[in-house]
Order: C-alpha cells, then sequence, then structure tokens
C-alpha cells in the first residue's frame, strides 16, 4: 500500500504456529523480509503464540521455554522491530476458567513506521 507521500506501507497479519520449530521459521522469514524492506514502512500484527518473557505468561504449569523465547528477542531486534505496547489490559489470551493467561498478540512496527506514525497505540478490548 502506498502512504500519501508515496512511500511504501507493509501490514503482515501474523498466526505463528505452536510448535517451536516451526516459528523458528517463520522468524527467519520475518527477518528476511525486515532485510528486503528496510525502506518501506513496515508493520507486523497478529498471533505470535510466543512470550518475550516469563511475566507475560501466568497459571501455566509447564516449564518456561527459554530458548523460545530468546529465539523471538532476537528475532525482533535483527529485525529492527519494536513492539508497540498494549493499553487497556496485560493479556490477551484467558483460558476460560481463569487459570492461565498469555500475551501472545502483539503490534510490532520497524523504525520507519514509527518516523511516520510516532502517536501509535494498542488497545485491548474486554
Amino acid at each position: 500500500m502506498e502512504v500519501e507521500d508515496g512511500s511504501k506501507c507493509t501490514i503482515i497479519n501474523v498466526y505463528a504456529p505452536n510448535n517451536s520449530a516451526q516459528r523458528g521459521i517463520l522468524w527467519e522469514m520475518i527477518e528476511a523480509l525486515a532485510d528486503q524492506n528496510n525502506t518501506d514502512k513496515v508493520c507486523l500484527i497478529g498471533d505470535f503464540n510466543a512470550i518475550r518473557g516469563v511475566n507475560e505468561r501466568i497459571g501455566r504449569s509447564s516449564v518456561c521455554d527459554y530458548r523460545d523465547m530468546d529465539n523471538f528477542n532476537k528475532m525482533i531486534d535483527r529485525s529492527d522491530l519494536t513492539e508497540i505496547p498494549l493499553v487497556g489490559r496485560s493479556y490477551i489470551w484467558y483460558r476460560p476458567d481463569g487459570s492461565c493467561k498469555s500475551k501472545l498478540d502483539r503490534l510490532l512496527v520497524n523504525p520507519n513506521w514509527l518516523t511516520k506514525w510516532s502517536n501509535v497505540i494498542l488497545k485491548g478490548v474486554k
């Protein structure tokens, strides 16, 4: 999509696999895309099925996968992406009985996006 100044704007809807190895393939694809689109305004939004830190998941009995978190954070760093903070709630996914909750959905943007739209916010609807 072209923006009013003629520059390109790329918005990518993400629905990452539940499998860590398959997410790793997606992270590689995102990094390659970031390398190719270094002059475009890029936004990735959706369910990344990954957490960035232990504080983003509560109530899950299994051990945290630190390697998965590290790979996710490295992809974000290597792709030069910034996470837009979620306003209005801390978690997106809730188990129906409320025993577990996680932050899996995100809005990630590149520096060109932030230069053009620095006042972007992400609101959670309850």
